[in-house]
């Protein structure tokens, strides 16, 4: 492996950057590429952790399922992402189901790679010890979400991470390219498919939102940003800069105000136009 392709993987994933080459190439060997279809399941819950996986492409749904088939989402991760690595370095199962939302390529390294390389390699064991900090923050204020917002707020929450996620703009809104359904959605927030239709019925009546084919179209974002809360979102990638994922309490800039306020009425409250960007992430709850 050249110091050129070796510059490239640690430059496309931050749990690779600034570990000395040798472990970046050893992992790298040892592991193997697998490419997996949309919906498709990597692991099950309770299946023998015997890899962590670097997911290089595509993105990943973390979820548990009780025994009677009802699913709840606890996270997704986006690439550049890892996961597996606690489950390895600390001997458990899987404690969460992963399954492709798209097509994904992940790398799977063994349970004694990774283990060995981060046993030798001190940039390893601290990149991957801020990446699960990360997560682990995300996730304890994402229950905070679930137990103290009401469906529709998150709802709303999870089609505006979503469209930040995987929006792509189209004439009347954006269109999140990630096909869902409303047992889709009512499995993502571990609540009732009759909830969930309450809210999308309601929404659709107000031009907020409207469905083609197997894809939501956001026809009004800055509505759905105002009813998101202050929660974070379940969307997560290793290069997230931590003014994404970090808690914070922001208060919407002025001209956001004034563009919510033309479009609804509302003296505060926060927006986007087309996309998220960089400014309005800072703004709107959870991105």
């Amino acid at each position: 492996m050249t110091t050129a392709t070796l510059r490239v993987v640690r430059s496309s994933h931050p749990v690779f950057d600034g570990v000395e080459n040798p472990v970046v190439e050893k992992l790298l060997n040892e592991s193997i590429l697998l490419a997996i279809g949309a919906e498709e399941c990597l692991v099950k819950e309770g299946d023998p952790a015997g890899s962590c996986f670097v997911v290089e492409t595509g993105s990943i749904r973390l979820y548990s399922s009780s025994d009677d088939g009802i699913q709840v989402t606890h996270q997704v991760l986006r690439a550049p992402a890892v996961y597996g690595v606690s489950e390895c370095l600390l001997g458990l199962a899987y404690t969460e189901s992963a399954q492709a939302l798209e097509k994904t390529t992940v790398r799977a390294i063994s349970k004694v790679s990774i283990d060995e390389a981060a046993r030798s390699s001190h940039a390893l064991a601290f990149n991957l010890l801020k990446d699960t900090s990360a997560r682990l923050c995300v996730a304890t204020n994402r229950q905070k979400t679930s137990a103290l917002y009401n469906v529709g707020a998150q709802l709303a929450h999870f089609f505006v991470t979503y469209a930040d996620a995987f929006g792509l703009p189209v004439v009347d809104g954006i269109q999140i390219r990630i096909p869902l359904s409303q047992s889709d959605l009512a499995n993502m927030l571990g609540v009732t498919s009759r909830s969930v239709a309450r809210a999308l019925h309601d929404w659709t009546n107000d031009g907020i939102l409207t469905k083609r084919g197997r894809h939501f179209v956001l026809r009004d974002p800055a509505r759905l940003a105002m009813m998101s809360g202050r929660s974070l979102s379940m969307v997560f990638s290793s290069d997230l800069p931590q003014r994404d994922w970090a808690p914070k309490v922001v208060a919407p800039m002025p001209q956001l105000r004034q563009c919510v306020a033309a479009r609804t009425g509302v003296n505060q409250g926060r927006t986007r136009s087309g996309l998220l960007n960089k400014r309005s992430r800072q703004s709107v709850a959870g991105v």
